[in-house]
């Protein structure tokens, strides 16, 4: 490869890499308050505002099974006039089953990052997962970085 190519290369790759870890500690971050700090958050409900439902719908990868409906649900709700819209998947529900109201946690700094709060979803953990996979694409983009710029042996 061109010399001039793989500097560019490797340059875009650095730049993405930076991009990764701002939005995975961004998330990350977001977790650790949920958690550690709930003064900072606060609890708000929404109304429900768009379903769509599928029949017999595969779910999974390596072990697929069959649900018998899954619905995608849109709620609203509202922080100091202003709308944000949350979604959510109800595995084994129907239209007329899914739940109107359900209670939202969010941060009150920030409400666009809210989770709702019912036994059914992953919650704050899904902020979690997303960092660390981030942060993991990050680093691999700095190590092809690295390994294109000559630092690191190929």
């Amino acid at each position: 490869m061109n010399p001039e190519v793989r500097i560019f290369v490797s340059l875009l790759f650095l730049g993405v890499a930076v991009w990764l870890s701002v939005l995975g500690g961004q998330r990350i971050r977001v977790y650790y308050i949920f958690e550690k700090c709930p003064k900072k958050t606060k609890k708000v409900g929404a109304i429900l505002q768009d379903v769509s439902q599928k029949d017999n719908v595969r779910v999974g990868i390596r072990r697929p099974f069959f649900v018998k409906h899954m619905t995608k649900s849109v709620y609203a709700y509202t922080v100091e006039g202003k709308v944000y819209y949350i979604k959510a998947t109800h595995y084994y529900t129907t239209k007329r089953q899914t739940p109107k109201f359900v209670p939202v946690v969010y941060l009150t700094s920030h409400p666009k990052y809210a989770y709702i709060d019912d036994l059914t979803s992953s919650g704050e953990m899904e902020y979690l997962l997303y960092g660390i996979l981030l942060v993991f694409w990050a680093i691999s983009l700095l190590v092809i970085s690295l390994v294109g710029f000559g630092v690191l042996p190929s």
